[in-house]
């Protein structure tokens, strides 16, 4: 009886230890998840229903513009875990010689835009930034995209709004949202004590106690 005891007095003390040091060493391994949106609105060349835009024409093969986003995290972001963009436009023709293409400031293809003619509604045509994701940390995330279209003769293209949003990953107790534990970080651990707490079961077994 006192043996069984015994054991009982130590497993619960080493029970109480082990889910302490879970605790602290848990707390290291938190992240935080933040939403971001970022907008850059256009306008100056009319309204269309409730949409003001501006006008994107020009001459010449390939006529360009540019499109930058300057993205500020709240708290220095370790990672990007999703990222999209989303751009309205008005005007572009179905056939491939009369696509306006979005392109990196690398000048290689990304994407090319949906339909969208005069006499069609506006389309919102939403993007993954999936690709880009890796590379990006800190505070701040510029990102720059370019419009162009191939075409010789006269270009032309309403746009009313770029929109990027996402989710990102911090270290800042700061946030206000919800923490989320890193999944293998916390697997390696929960795996490691109940090896140890196996172990010492054992140990006492074998000792009498």
């Amino acid at each position: 009886m006192k043996k069984k005891y015994l054991e009982f007095v130590v497993m619960k003390r080493i029970l109480l230890t082990i889910t302490i040091l879970s605790l602290v060493i848990g707390a290291g391994g938190l992240c935080y998840a933040l939403p971001f949106t970022n907008t850059v609105d256009f306008s100056g060349s009319g309204t269309d229903g409730t949409r003001a835009y501006l006008e994107l024409s020009g001459n010449g093969s390939p006529f360009r513009y540019t499109i930058s986003h300057s993205i500020v995290f709240d708290s220095a972001a370790q990672s990007l875990n999703s990222a999209t963009l989303t751009i309205s436009h008005k005007g572009n023709s179905a056939n491939s010689g009369e696509a306006w293409l979005l392109i990196d400031t690398g000048s290689a293809l990304v994407w090319r835009l949906a339909q969208s003619t005069f006499s069609n509604n506006w389309v919102d045509e939403s993007f993954d930034l999936s690709p880009l994701l890796s590379s990006v940390s800190g505070t701040t995330w510029e990102l720059t995209f370019v419009l162009t279209e191939n075409t010789s003769g006269t270009d032309r293209l309403l746009i009313d709004k770029s929109v990027v949003t996402g989710e990102y990953s911090t270290s800042s107790s700061s946030s206000s949202s919800a923490p989320v534990p890193e999944p293998t970080t916390m697997l390696l651990l929960g795996t490691g004590l109940v090896g140890i707490a196996g172990l010492c079961r054992k140990m006492i077994i074998k000792n009498g106690l």
